[in-house]
């Protein structure tokens, strides 16, 4: 099933679950699908979202001009996310169909960006590995986590078997690790680039191993949820525009930073309003020894 604008062939590809995120007293879409769909839209690129939901999921009228591929399923993955006595809690309450990579290889178009933007496992790792474009970027959070009586936990040690080494860049944060540098640094040392997003105080980028602090401008926070998806899709429309990848950190923490000031996806800025933006945030990047 496919919904959506499709006059022209689109040049941003995002696989990964959109979920049903259930909070306290209000419910509404998510996942990485969700967040960096709408912030490459309004960056101006043409977005196809491969996914799969049920019936049951509305989706939000800022997903109006991405195509959208959704596979058979009978049920939507749905988190409940709720605060514990150690922080945020996330139970994974049902799961939908997992994706097949396959038909891609036979559409006969190459998007300039591919995302793979798993939340709950449902790309298959081997199907990943041998998954190779222009530009393919993952955000692996969905592979590096399980299920313990429904509860999410983080399972860090799944970055060392992931194919690194198909992709051009890899994007996490350091509650994906639990703040385990040296496995970040592990990991560096088998993709091109590796950002790692680390909330308010910006990002560290590896550049074949070698790391780059860049922080990121001071904001009034509202609602982070997504702000790591943000980054993970500014970051890669802008390094398919450059080719820099220092510039294109910098460009991503800005947008990352925006789009935290309201809730959801509400404040995420379009290139219009990030040119204007862009002139009064000038800050240093620092590199690391």
């Amino acid at each position: 099933m496919a919904t959506g604008a499709d006059s022209a062939p689109p040049d941003y590809l995002i696989i990964g679950h959109l979920t049903r995120d259930l909070m306290a007293s209000s419910e509404r879409v998510g996942g990485t699908a969700l967040y960096a769909g709408i912030a490459a839209l309004r960056l101006g690129r043409r977005v196809r979202i491969l996914s799969a939901y049920g019936d049951d999921l509305t989706l939000p009228t800022e997903l109006g001009d991405a195509v959208i591929v959704c596979a058979d399923s009978d049920r939507t993955t749905t988190f409940r996310i709720s605060q514990g006595e150690t922080g945020r809690r996330l139970d994974l309450l049902e799961r939908a169909s997992a994706i097949s990579l396959n038909p891609l290889r036979d559409m006969g178009w190459t998007p300039s960006v591919v995302h793979l933007a798993p939340v709950a496992g449902e790309i298959s790792i081997a199907e990943a590995a041998g998954f190779r474009n222009t530009c393919t970027v993952a955000t692996p959070q969905g592979w590096m986590r399980d299920t313990v009586d429904g509860r999410v936990v983080p399972q860090p040690s799944m970055l060392e078997r992931l194919p690194l080494e198909s992709w051009s860049a890899v994007v996490l944060s350091t509650e994906d690790v639990q703040g385990d540098w040296s496995l970040l640094q592990r990991a560096a040392a088998r993709v091109p680039l590796l950002a790692v997003t680390r909330g308010a105080e910006g990002c560290t980028l590896f550049e074949r191993g070698h790391p780059t602090d860049i922080p990121a401008p001071v904001t009034a926070e509202v609602d982070t949820t997504g702000a790591g998806d943000v980054f993970a899709a500014a970051f890669a429309v802008r390094w398919t525009e450059t080719r820099d990848a220092r510039t294109s950190a910098t460009f991503a923490c800005l947008v990352a930073a925006r789009s935290v000031e309201g809730p959801g996806w509400s404040a995420l800025p379009s290139r219009e309003e990030l040119q204007a933006l862009r002139a009064k945030h000038p800050w240093p990047v620092e590199e690391r020894e």
